[in-house]
């Protein structure tokens, strides 16, 4: 099996390290926090503490960066402009071009497609968004790139119960949900990284259920107080097709139903 490191072991880094440990790839893994070396290590992945808005050396460029592929998930913080973002992909995308690797996985979100449309296709992002200019930037650095774009993301820790319950207000009940389970994503980098998959494709369950009906079932199945939404703004909302997804990979997804996979949050 081949070398992965993954830049980023959080909420999904994590999970995915120990997946692809367990099915015997060698996976390094880097983390901002002290504390979570000894948790990377217990999880199989060789650990690395490695913060990428600030200087890192040399010699931990040099361990990081010997693998055949690389994926990364980093998010894009809401807390820095766009320009700051774009300035620290742009710096990761050019230090992996020039450490010529096999291989990158780029994890984005469908967050990059305007909410006026009613069905987007990975051609239909904004090109001005901040994060579709961090993709292009990888996507001309590294020639064997690939851009996943992954719906709302849900699964242990991250109940969609918990997102708007007992709050008031919310817009756009009408609007379809785009979301996608741990347990897909997963599935879906490891797919790619054995196809040997390039370009943009698009990533959520294929069941797009009501804002105002999934997320009022989703706090109701934890017995929390369920949001109460606005009648306002009905008709805005997007479904994000992943017609690519399934053509050129055939992905069959573990948590097609979103109702469904609540049980596995």
């Amino acid at each position: 099996m081949s070398t992965v490191t993954i830049i980023g072991c959080g909420w999904l880094g994590l999970p995915l390290g120990k997946v692809l440990a367990a099915r015997e790839y060698s996976v390094k893994g880097t983390t901002t926090t002290p504390e979570k070396i000894t948790v990377l290590a217990e999880a199989g992945i060789l650990p690395y503490l490695a913060n990428f808005n600030n200087d890192i050396s040399e010699s931990t460029w040099m361990h990081i960066t010997h693998s055949e592929e690389i994926v990364v998930t980093l998010p894009y913080s809401a807390k820095k402009s766009g320009t700051e973002n774009i300035l620290l992909f742009s710096r990761l995308a050019k230090t992996l071009a020039f450490e010529e690797i096999q291989r990158v996985v780029l994890i984005s979100s469908t967050s990059v497609y305007p909410y006026y449309l009613p069905l987007c296709s990975e051609e239909d992002a904004d090109p001005q968004h901040p994060l579709v200019q961090c993709e292009r930037i990888f996507l001309e650095a590294i020639p064997s790139c690939c851009i996943l774009r992954f719906g709302g993301l849900i699964g242990p820790g991250r109940h969609p119960g918990k997102f708007f319950s007992g709050k008031k207000n919310i817009s756009s009940p009408d609007a379809p949900v785009n979301l996608i389970h741990l347990n897909d994503c997963i599935e879906i980098i490891i797919e790619v990284l054995d196809r040997k998959s390039e370009g943009v494709f698009n990533a959520c369950a294929p069941s797009h259920p009501t804002r105002g009906e999934f997320y009022t079932t989703a706090s109701k199945s934890l017995g929390l107080e369920p949001p109460v939404f606005s009648t306002e703004n009905n008709g805005m909302g997007r479904t994000v097709s992943c017609n690519r997804l399934n053509d050129e990979l055939g992905y069959v997804f573990k948590h097609e139903d979103v109702f469904e996979a609540l049980k596995f949050c």
